[in-house]
This record gives structure tokens, sequence and C-alpha cells, in this order.
């Protein structure tokens, strides 16, 4: 059991670790990228859709995250190509559905407040808005996966 645990950490940290690097290469890769979205008219639309299936897959595996997962997953599938307004759609649906599990978190409630103040960034610039607000997020998702990790490391050597 202790064994699965740790491997499910593992994973998740690669999880955490590739949607950092995919965040940060995408827009170094692709010049004229205005949002993460756009990468799927680009060569990294693979890695875009690899990095949130794996992310919504997290996410919804968590009771407070289902929605805002489930919501990654639908931004995902429906193409910015072929589906533009439901990707869109979903994809601030996603965004925003991320507020409630901050702020009902009770150890980790503090990353809501920079999460929130990532939001009116969307007005100004779309690409900064969403690396900030990822920024937070994996900051988050980070610190609850040492705190879990932690905790069963505390139990196995009980």
């Amino acid at each position: 059991m202790i064994g699965t645990v740790f491997k499910e950490h593992k994973t998740k940290l690669f999880v955490l670790i590739m949607a950092f690097i995919s965040m940060l290469l995408m827009p170094l890769a692709i010049p004229d990228l205005h949002s993460l979205s756009k990468s799927w008219l680009t060569p990294w639309q693979a890695m875009f859709i690899f990095s949130n299936a794996a992310t919504s897959y997290y996410m919804y595996s968590s009771h407070r995250w289902k929605l805002p997962g489930l919501f990654l997953m639908l931004a995902t599938a429906f193409s910015v190509e072929w589906h533009r307004e439901l990707h869109y759609a979903f994809a601030v649906l996603f965004f925003l559905g991320c507020v409630r599990p901050l702020v009902l978190d009770k150890r980790l409630n503090a990353y809501a407040v920079p999460y929130v103040l990532t939001l009116p960034l969307f007005i100004w610039d779309i690409l900064v808005a969403e690396m900030a607000a990822i920024v937070v997020l994996l900051a988050y998702h980070s610190n609850l996966l040492y705190l879990a990790w932690s905790i069963n490391r505390k139990r196995k050597t009980l």
C-alpha cells in the first residue's frame, strides 16, 4: 500500500514538472503565442494535450478539484481550431472554477489570494494571466503533494 502511495506521488510530481516545463517552453518556442490554447495550432499541440489531460486527470481524482478538472478536460477536448467558443468557454470556467477549491482548503487557502489577483490580468494579457494563474496552481498542488508525502512518510516510519 505504501509503495503504491509513493508511486502515485512520483507520478503527480512528474505531471507538475511537465506542466511547468510545457508552460515555459511553449511561449518561448512559439513567437506570437497570445494564449496557451493557441498551441493547438502548432507542432506543440501534443504537449498541450498531454499536459492538460494528465493535469485534468489528477484534478478530477481529487474531490474538491473534480469540476475544474472536468472543465480543463473539456477545454482540451474542444480544439481552439474547430470549436473556438466552446474551448474558450470551458477554459474560462476552468480558471474561475479553481477559485472555490483554493478558498475551501483550510490549510492552504492562502493560495486563493494570489490566484484571484491573477484573474484581472486576463483583461490585459491572456498569456501572462494564464501563466501567472498556472504558477499559483502549480505552487499550491506542489505544496499539497509535499504535505501528503510528508504524512505518508511519517506513517511509514511509525
